[in-house]
């Protein structure tokens, strides 16, 4: 029986969406400029002021998926093929797969030894396929309905993706199932159907288990037997919950139930987990943390649907700070690296709001990238914002201030 980690490696399960890098935006210690011959950039200004500032946006091709190298140079992204994108020297290096290509999904595994990129091929099956994250040769035999024991990928549509630690196993998402494949073999080790939709799921980096909602509950499985497991070591078996989230830094789970936000410390065996109680009326309805994980932002929601930002101090256990904010499901929020401020989206903005915190209320009118946007991330400099656009635009905004 392997042990459990200090470390907890989590991915979010991903909507449809993406960033990608725009002009002028320096990601390493040298400026560079983009030669305009390479890359063809369009510069949109968004003409919202928000905190006296103008942003501009930089808009660049278009794509459904995308994902960071780990080392943070490298940009690999979907859209019918694979384009990978050097960071340093702002180009294009290298296309993957061909033009009439299915991929609509791309992840590196968390080492970035492999990049994965999968999508639904004309025929109606899914099929993930595994390159090396290198030398971007093709690694293995790729995960499809064609292989034995994985023919329940029929009719399967693939919503995104999660790579375990060591890349031994693959999550694949729907709106409605979740399977765990070994990545070798491409053999089931476990299936879930009829699930309300997944967010927050996470392979535990000893690969033994997965943590995942599971309508409206937490559920743990044990990849060595596929079972699902009545009690657990993390004390979130059974918890009420549509969503959690993990951070990296501190390997704290944070589980929303009602007006409760209960942490979970995933490198004990049978640890007492720390409840931190929310505002009478308020009830948790989705939450983030911080990339160093002092702090967790929780969205929440009254009887009458009113909705607010509470942003939680970890260590102290104590609310820093409570912003009213109209806004509906389909939630992206990302901190900046100095956990100053806040980006926020989702249904109900037609924009992306800042948020600084410390200030009073929200910053009023959202900014407009391209579209509204469907994803959220902060590059892992801390230099840009990128935000994916419904209309498949990609955006990025130069940060200045973390």
């Amino acid at each position: 029986m392997k042990k459990t980690s200090d470390v907890l490696r989590l991915f979010a399960v991903v909507s449809i969406g993406i960033g990608i890098l725009g002009d002028a935006i320096s990601f390493g210690q040298d400026e560079r400029s983009k030669p305009e011959s390479q890359i063809q950039i369009q510069q949109i200004e968004s003409g919202i002021t928000v905190y006296g500032k103008k942003n501009r946006f930089a808009a660049i091709g278009s794509a459904t998926s995308f994902d960071n190298s780990p080392d943070g140079r490298t940009l690999a992204f979907a859209s019918g093929n694979i384009k990978l994108f050097d960071l340093d020297e702002n180009r294009i290096i290298e296309t993957l797969g061909e033009t009439s290509d299915f991929f609509r999904h791309v992840r590196y595994s968390p080492d970035g030894l492999l990049l994965f990129a999968g999508g639904m091929k004309t025929d109606g099956l899914a099929e993930v396929r595994v390159y090396d994250g290198i030398s971007h040769q093709p690694v293995g035999t790729a995960i499809s309905s064609k292989l034995p024991g994985s023919d329940n990928l029929d009719h399967f549509t693939l919503q995104s993706m999660i790579i375990s630690d060591d890349a031994t196993y693959i999550g694949l998402f729907s709106h409605s199932s979740l399977q765990v494949r070994e990545r070798e073999s491409g053999v089931l080790v476990y299936r879930a159907d009829g699930l309300d939709y997944v967010s927050g799921a996470c392979f535990t980096p000893d690969e033994q288990y997965i943590l995942f909602p599971k309508n409206g509950r937490v559920t743990v499985v044990d990849l060595d037997s596929g079972v699902e497991q009545d009690k657990d070591t993390f004390a979130v078996v059974g918890k009420a919950a549509y969503q959690i989230s993990a951070n990296f830094s501190t390997n704290t789970l944070a589980v929303p139930t009602g007006n409760t936000v209960t942490l979970h410390q995933l490198d004990r065996i049978n640890p007492h987990p720390i409840e931190i109680k929310l505002p009478k009326n308020h009830s948790a309805d989705w939450l983030s943390f911080s990339d160093d994980g002092k702090l967790l932002a929780v969205i929440t929601r009254d009887f009458q649907q009113t909705t607010n930002i509470i942003v939680l101090d970890v260590d102290s256990q104590k609310i820093k700070e409570i912003v009213p904010v109209a806004i509906g499901h389909s939630i992206n929020l990302r901190f900046t690296s100095d956990n100053k401020t806040m980006w926020l989206a989702g249904s109900g903005i037609s924009g992306i709001k800042e948020i600084l915190l410390g200030e009073t209320g929200d910053s009023g009118d959202a900014d407009h990238p391209s579209g509204p946007p469907t994803q959220l991330e902060i590059h892992p400099s801390g230099n840009a914002l990128l935000a994916a656009t419904a209309n498949g635009e990609v955006t990025s905004l130069k940060l200045t201030n973390g």
